[in-house]
Order: structure tokens, then C-alpha cells, then sequence
């Protein structure tokens, strides 16, 4: 999964909204096609002093900060030199610099009857907020005690989670991605994200992932019944848990293996997704899909791609970054389809004989969404550079662009929604940062003092799901 986070006139993140979201926000995106369930609000009564000291003291200065980049992003478009921008970027530092500077001057002053000649006390009411006023506070506020990420939809987007210090520190220990803690949290000692259009979809794609003892795919069943398997693919739930179904059984097979040759050529994740991406759309096809839904047969096909790709690797003697690589030399992989394999589900076979030779044309699934199909819905409401669910995710984007934003909206809601967590902030600090070393015989290099700090922020962050863990104390009790 690859994600580019970019500026200009056709595509501005801010904290309000993308010019290009605004006009889908209304319409039938406001609820995605998971059924997230409807979160219960708590009426919960609230001083009038209080709503307005936040909606003061943390919103406002948000809003007019954002505001305030947008405009000056939208004049410096309009620039024609790289000087021009260079000054006009000076300028607004200069002038953030010396407002900073007056409110620094001033935040130790309270004024008090006789602090100030004219100043006398006067009898204050409680000022009651209009119904319009709760209104315009809740349009930006979504939750202010941390909870509620499982329940965002798109119109969330735009909306800030404030969260409580002790829960913003269980998170994250010792430091948050980016620039947060000096600019919000040491400066203005606010602790909250905004929750954006990326880091939403991201979510919804590890919503979609289940464990294995939660899925209910009933494989026999399917094979009985003669079910069009177009229709069952249609359904995203039902497709990504035969997709994780079907990528641990390659795992399995690469691990027993044993082989640095197999491993070598599944080192890339798109060649791992792109097989299994294969083979769910072959199960659309007849004959074969019985025998893809059967899982000893399964585990064959699986191994004839195994071999495919490792003969290829090592006749060719070239690194495979892409299942495209691997295309361009083999363009079909021939299986043998036998009714008894399928043991006692051999009359469901739908062959016309004892055994078949099948054909899987591998270039039409390149030409056919590159070998990563999905199911329209998921098209729709996830990230359009999404390559599969077993690949890791790269951001990239200029400064100020989103990125850490959105890291740390998923780390929250992964916390919610109850996931082990382990948060690396900073990776250059196990590169840059000077500390002692010490190297293994084997050539692994121990750096102890980041290796305790990191167990210690898990063990921070994840303590109630580690107490909860069950533990073999034969094993590590000792």
C-alpha cells in the first residue's frame, strides 16, 4: 500500500476538508459499506465555563491556524518566482515570531480590581450557550475524551478527537510522530487529531481484517451448493476472509519449504499478493473454483505456483520485484485437476473425466486491475493506491502534509479497537542517535538501551492486552 500526500490547486489537506471531498461529504459516502455500529451519545451535563474555555483555548486557535496556512498556500500559488514565495514564507515566520513573542508577554497577566488603574470588579452571570453555539462546537469536536475512531464515517472528516493526557501518554510514551509534541502539545498542551480523509480509509481496510477463529466461511457448503462465486466476491466481508484464509495457507507452504530460494522469490509482497490475487479471481471459473475452495487441492495449486516462480527465479537469475516480472517470462501455469483428490466431495468436482489439464492464463490477470482485484464497494471506499492486505504501507509527502496526522489516528484506533501496537516514532533514532553497540557472532548488532526503551513503551502501551495474553509458564515462566 503506497500513499502520496501532495498540495496544489486540485488537492489542499487541511484540518476543514479537501475542496475535492467537500462535494461528496452530503451525498452517499456519509456511511461506509462496513456496518459499523451506531455509537450511543451519553448526555452527560457540562458547565457552561468550561465548553467555552475549550471552544477558546484549543478549537479557535486550531481553526485560525488552519485558515491561516490555507490562504497563505492559495497567495503563494499565485507567485511567480521561488524567490517571491521564499520572502513572503519569511515574512509569515517573522510575523508568527513576534505575535508569539506578545502572547508570551502577556499569558502571565490577569487582570484584577486595582492591577490596572480603571479596572474595577463587576457582578458576572453565567453565560448559557445557544443551541447554535453547541451546534458550531460540535461540527469540529467529535469526541473530547479520546474514544469514538471505531464509529468515524466521512462525515467525521475534519472533526478533532481531543484526548486526555494520561491517554494520549499510553499511546505514546515517550514521543508522537512528527512535529505534535512541540508544536501542540509542549506549546499549547493540546492533545488531539483530526481525523482525515486517509487516515479514515485506512482504517476501514484493517476493519476489514479478522482473526482466524472469527471467520465463518463454510467452504463445504459452498462447493454443495453450486454457489455462483462472482455473487459471494461481490460481498467484501466475504471476500477478504477468503483472501487472509487463502494467504496463510501460502505462508505455511513457503515456511515448510525451508528454503532461502522460496523465500527469495516471495520476498516481495506484490508477488505474494499478486498469486493470491490470481486465485481468488480463478474462483470465478469452472472447474477449478471447487478445487480452490477445497483446501488439500488448494494447497497443490498453490505449490505448482510455488514452483513456477522458483524455477523461473533461478533459470533466469533475476530479482522479481512484481508478479508483472514473473508474466513476462511464464504466461500460463498448467495444473492437473484429479476428482479424487477432492476425497468425498469428488462428485462436486464438475469434470467431465477422472482428471483434467487446466489452464491459468496469468497475462490476462495482468491486464485485468494489474492481478488486484477487488469487489466494487471496496473500490469505492478505499485507498486507490491499496496493492493487498499482506503488504506494508509507505507514506511520502512534503512537510506539513498529513502524514503523521494520519499515523497517529491509526495508532488510536488500533488502541480502541483493542490491537497490540508497537509505535516507532522515529526510526532514524536507531541510526542516527549515538549509543553503545555491541555485535553478535552472528553480525546482528545489539543496541540495549533502545531495545529496553522500546520494550518499555510496550509494555506502556499495551499492558491490559498483555495481562490477558494466555502464557505456556512452562515455556517463559521460568
Amino acid at each position: 500500500m503506497r500513499i502520496a500526500f501532495t498540495k496544489g490547486k486540485d488537492r489542499i489537506i487541511n484540518s476543514i476538508a479537501t475542496e475535492g471531498m467537500l462535494r461528496y461529504l452530503p451525498g452517499t459516502k456519509a456511511r461506509h459499506t462496513i456496518k459499523r455500529p451506531i455509537q450511543v451519545k451519553e448526555q452527560q451535563p457540562r458547565s457552561a465555563t468550561d465548553t467555552f474555555y475549550e471552544y477558546t483555548k484549543e478549537v479557535l486557535p486550531r481553526m485560525e491556524e488552519t485558515i491561516e496556512k490555507r490562504l497563505l498556500n492559495q497567495y503563494m500559488d499565485t507567485l511567480g518566482t521561488a524567490y517571491e514565495k521564499k520572502e513572503v514564507m519569511e515574512a509569515y515566520q517573522i510575523r508568527k515570531h513576534e505575535l508569539k513573542k506578545l502572547a508570551d508577554k502577556d499569558a502571565g497577566f490577569v487582570a484584577t480590581p486595582g492591577s490596572s488603574p480603571g479596572i474595577s470588579a463587576m457582578n458576572t452571570e453565567p453565560h448559557y450557550f445557544t443551541t447554535e453555539e453547541k451546534e458550531q462546537f460540535q461540527e469540529m469536536v467529535a469526541s473530547n475524551e479520546g474514544l469514538g475512531l471505531s464509529y468515524h464515517t466521512y462525515d467525521t472528516i475534519g472533526k478533532y478527537t481531543l484526548f486526555p493526557k494520561s491517554h494520549w501518554k499510553r499511546m505514546f510514551p515517550r514521543e508522537s510522530c512528527g512535529l505534535f509534541d512541540f508544536n501542540d502539545f509542549k506549546m499549547k498542551q493540546i492533545y488531539a487529531l483530526m481525523c482525515t480523509e486517509e487516515g479514515l480509509k485506512i482504517t476501514y481496510d484493517l476493519a476489514r481484517r479478522t482473526l482466524p477463529k472469527n471467520r465463518n466461511v463454510d467452504y463445504e457448503h459452498l462447493i454443495k451448493s453450486s454457489t455462483e462465486m462472482k455473487d459471494v466476491l461481490k460481498d467484501e466481508q466475504m471476500f477478504v476472509q477468503i483472501y487472509q484464509d487463502f494467504s496463510i495457507n501460502l505462508i505455511d507452504l513457503i515456511r515448510e519449504r525451508k528454503s532461502y530460494e522460496v523465500r527469495n522469490a516471495f520476498e516481495s509482497p506484490a508477488i505474494f499478493d499478486g498469486v493470491v490475487g490470481i486465485l481468488m479471481r480463478e474462483l470465478r471459473k469452472k472447474p477449478v473454483r471447487n478445487f480452490l475452495l477445497y483446501e488439500p487441492t488448494r494447497l497443490k495449486i498453490m505449490n505448482s505456483f510455488i514452483d513456477l516462480i522458483v524455477n523461473l527465479f533461478e533459470d533466469k537469475e533475476i530479482h522479481l520485484r512484481e508478479l508483472k516480472d514473473v508474466i513476462e517470462h511464464k504466461r500460463i501455469l498448467e495444473v492437473t485437476l484429479t476428482k479424487e483428490d477432492l476425497g468425498d466431495l469428488a462428485d462436486f468436482s464438475e469434470l467431465n473425466h477422472d482428471s483434467k489439464k487446466y489452464k491459468i492464463y496469468l497475462q490476462g490477470h495482468q491486464k485485468y486491475c494489474f492481478h488486484f482485484w477487488r469487489p466494487e464497494d471496496m473500490r469505492e471506499y478505499a485507498l486507490q493506491s491499496f496493492k493487498g492486505f499482506n503488504s506494508g504501507m509507505f507514506m511520502w509527502g512534503r512537510s506539513g502534509a498529513g502524514k503523521s496526522g494520519a499515523l497517529g489516528y491509526i495508532v488510536a484506533w488500533a488502541h480502541e479497537n483493542n490491537w497490540a501496537v508497537i509505535n516507532i516514532p522515529r526510526a532514524r533514532k536507531f541510526t542516527h542517535t549515538p549509543c553503545t553497540l555491541e555485535r553478535h557472532i552472528n553480525g546482528l548488532y545489539i543496541q540495549k538501551q533502545f531495545a529496553k526503551e522500546l520494550l518499555e513503551d510496550l509494555k506502556i502501551s499495551n499492558q491490559q492486552k498483555l495481562e490477558e495474553m494466555k502464557v505456556n509458564m512452562e515455556l517463559y515462566g521460568k
